[in-house]
């Protein structure tokens, strides 16, 4: 689709026209999801030509997008896929599940706990560092070292590699 060819006065219908009719090579229609993808590509080129319109929410666009979400939501509601639904679970459950990934017992465990819980959350940017993290990367160390009776700790991060 080449963005120059085309007039901007007409981007609404030509989008909309190729949203409904858009198939893979092979003639199959595209999944909902995958035609959400298209919208979105469409979107960053035409942003880059025309970096003041935007398909998702300048008003000229409003046709374009009624077009799309009706025939996303039709693929969609077309979608006979079976697909696995995770079953929500109890409090029991999630206590069983916490004891067995650490030992809640003692001063060591809470902490793992804890700062698995604070760098999943916040912490890590990528699944591939959130499954490679080990507890050796963390130092606890006392917060005070004249006080040997002190219960504070310091606690630092130490990255096993460059996020860059």
């Amino acid at each position: 689709l080449d963005f120059t060819a085309i007039e901007p006065s007409r981007y609404n219908w030509v989008f909309s026209h190729f949203v409904a009719e858009v198939t893979e090579e092979s003639g199959k229609p595209y999944s909902a999801a995958t035609l959400y993808q298209l919208v979105t590509a469409l979107n960053r080129t035409l942003n880059d030509i025309h970096p003041d319109l935007d398909l998702l929410s300048t008003p000229t666009f409003r046709q374009f997008r009624n077009v799309a979400d009706g025939v996303m939501k039709e693929k969609q509601s077309a979608d006979t896929t079976i697909r696995r639904k995770v079953d929500t679970i109890g409090f029991n459950q999630e206590n069983e599940l916490w004891s067995k990934a650490f030992n809640l017992n003692d001063a060591h465990g809470l902490l793992a706990a804890l700062i698995f819980v604070v760098l999943k959350r916040f912490g890590l940017r990528a699944s591939s560092e959130l499954y490679t993290f080990g507890l050796d990367q963390v130092r606890a160390t006392p917060a005070s070292k004249d006080d040997p009776t002190s219960t504070l700790f310091t606690v630092n991060f130490v990255q096993k590699y460059s996020k860059n």
